[in-house]
């Protein structure tokens, strides 16, 4: 006689309390069966209750930003856990509107700038650190008055009538060329260039001509810091290979060519009018009488490189104070900017500052 006999396990309940190092409860960590499908979540309170099948003595317990654990089922069913706070390398990310994902896995056209190229350079806006630093970004300065916006460009002109300028995004708020123009640039944390297409998807029409987000310092975790930085520099004009002339040489340059400026005009004008010979040419006059007159003018010889130009300084100097704890961070700074131009009595100041309180 042949007895065949199946025999049933029985599924058991187990029950838990999920806390964090400190003992506070954590909601809404997932509690999994080790090697089988099925999982929960915890309660506001941290509690569990999950359905764990035969031959099942694990479960998984993880949550977002702590450490993942693997624990045995004891023999009466009821699990306490402890969770530990992660410590992990976080990658590159890039900014790329509301989100922000890994460097490596972005799909569009991105240029990313970080602070430890920004910081520290002789220049007063924006536009001027981004030169160099991001392939397919055209940077151009407007007429070299001091203070003055550069012209940025991504992807080229996009339009005649409706402007070409990018979209500046500012710690998430668009704004405009003269506001960016006002920040500090040693305040500066990274530069993201959003530079195809895409960012008309998240920025609607206001990105067609690219998209530029800049996100300001924040305060690290530590002991309070205060830096000051001064910064002075002297600017000039290009060295160039044109010699002026002078009044003598100038003189006998527009001789040789028998043309008259309005001081010789004038002269000549009264010399025809006393001898009844209305236009005369000047080389028809004695050449004594020439010279005579060109000693006269020449004493007004002027380098007017000299009368309009001069050595012209910039001078930055900048506070800032940072730190953050557990619950709170801040950065604030302060910052004043004179800038001299190469042409006399060319100048601009700037007074501004930023604070940065996180809860």
């Amino acid at each position: 006689m042949l007895l065949a006999v199946q025999v049933f396990g029985q599924s058991r309940t187990v029950t838990g309390v999920i806390k964090d190092e400190n003992g506070v409860p954590i909601a809404f960590a997932t509690v999994k069966i080790r090697g089988a499908k099925g999982g929960t979540q915890t309660r506001s309170d941290g509690s569990f209750s999950i359905n764990v099948p035969p031959g099942r003595t694990q479960l998984e317990v993880s949550n977002v930003g702590y450490a993942t654990q693997v624990l045995a089922i004891p023999d009466d069913n009821v699990l306490g856990v402890s969770l530990v706070k992660a410590s992990t390398v976080i990658e590159d990310v890039v900014i790329t509107g509301y989100t922000t994902q890994k460097k490596s896995s972005v799909t569009g056209a991105v240029a990313v700038v970080p602070g430890s190229e920004l910081h520290d350079l002789p220049v007063t806006d924006v536009g001027n650190l981004l030169q160099g630093k991001a392939a397919g970004v055209q940077v151009t300065a407007q007429n070299g008055a001091p203070g003055q916006p550069s012209f940025i460009r991504i992807r080229g002109v996009g339009s005649i009538s409706a402007g070409s300028d990018p979209l500046f995004i500012i710690d998430g708020v668009a704004t405009d060329a003269e506001q960016y123009n006002m920040i500090n640039p040693n305040d500066i944390e990274n530069i993201n260039i959003l530079k195809d297409a895409s960012s008309s998807a998240i920025y609607g029409a206001r990105g067609a001509n690219g998209v530029i987000v800049i996100t300001t310092r924040k305060g690290h975790k530590g002991q309070p810091q205060v830096n000051f930085n001064s910064d002075y520099t002297i600017q000039s004009r290009i060295p160039d290979n044109f010699k002026m002339m002078n009044s003598a040489q100038k003189l006998q340059y527009e001789y040789d060519l028998d043309y008259t400026n309005p001081y010789m005009s004038d002269w000549l004008d009264s010399i025809g009018t006393a001898t009844g010979n209305p236009g005369i040419d000047i080389q028809s006059v004695p050449i004594d009488a020439v010279h005579q007159k060109w000693a006269q003018v020449e004493q007004g010889n002027t380098d007017w490189f000299k009368v309009l130009l001069q050595q012209a300084t910039l001078a930055k100097n900048e506070l800032s104070v940072s730190g953050a704890d557990d619950r709170f961070s801040y950065f604030a700074s302060y910052n004043n900017t004179y800038q001299e131009g190469i042409i006399k009595s060319s100048n601009y100041n700037r007074n501004g500052g930023a604070s940065q309180p996180n809860l």
